[in-house]
């Protein structure tokens, strides 16, 4: 429920209009786990909007400098590549976050930025359910849209992603509602019998 509920906040930042009733929906350019927090009534809200930018303007992923405004293995093929964007380039890292949360690991991962870089521009992530079997293919699939290298293959809005996710979690799922996925995931030891833990996600 946690990513449904990041996927309707941003679904409100890329059509946020003025009182004149015009666009000014705003990209996050910097989703992660570390812009994600829940709070204590299980609402998770999309936090730091530091590097945002207004859907109106043109995109600029990389500063004058050179320097590249976000974080590498979150950030999306057309970001990387300087293209203009769109709410859809938040939603591949949301996908991206997704991806972490169901398996421990990054769905592109190299040993230094560029290899990661390259990854995400052309290579296919390993299915989640190859990481941990314990995904619901249903979500599997989900997740694998999100991270469609074309961004015309993803989701349309953050808003038909929320949608998707709570009809996979089924009725009466609310902010109190915890899937039998959610509790094996909590129970799950690895083949030594310690808990499985994730640490740093935002690096």
């Amino acid at each position: 429920k946690c990513i449904a509920d990041a996927a309707r906040g941003l679904h409100y930042a890329h059509t946020w209009k003025d009182r004149a009733g015009n666009l000014q929906g705003f990209i996050h350019r910097d989703i992660s786990p570390d812009n994600l927090m829940v709070t204590r009534d299980g609402v998770t809200k999309v936090l730091d909007f530091g590097i945002a930018k207004m859907a109106i303007d043109d995109a600029e992923p990389v500063t004058k400098t050179g320097e590249i405004k976000g974080k590498i293995p979150y950030m999306s093929p057309e970001q990387l590549k300087g293209e203009v964007l769109d709410g859809r380039a938040d939603l591949w890292s949301l996908g991206v976050t997704l991806y972490w949360l169901l398996t421990g690991a990054r769905p592109f991962a190299g040993g230094n930025e560029i290899a990661t870089l390259q990854a995400i521009l052309h290579e296919q992530p390993l299915p989640p359910r190859q990481v941990n079997p314990l995904v619901p293919l249903p979500l599997e699939r989900l997740t694998m849209r999100l991270l469609e290298k074309d961004r015309n293959k993803r989701f349309a809005s953050g808003a038909d992603v929320a949608d998707a996710l709570m009809t996979l979690l089924g009725p009466g799922a609310g902010s109190n509602a915890t899937s039998d996925f959610a509790l094996k995931m909590l129970a799950l030891e690895d083949q030594d019998g310690a808990q499985i833990r994730t640490s740093n996600p935002g690096s």
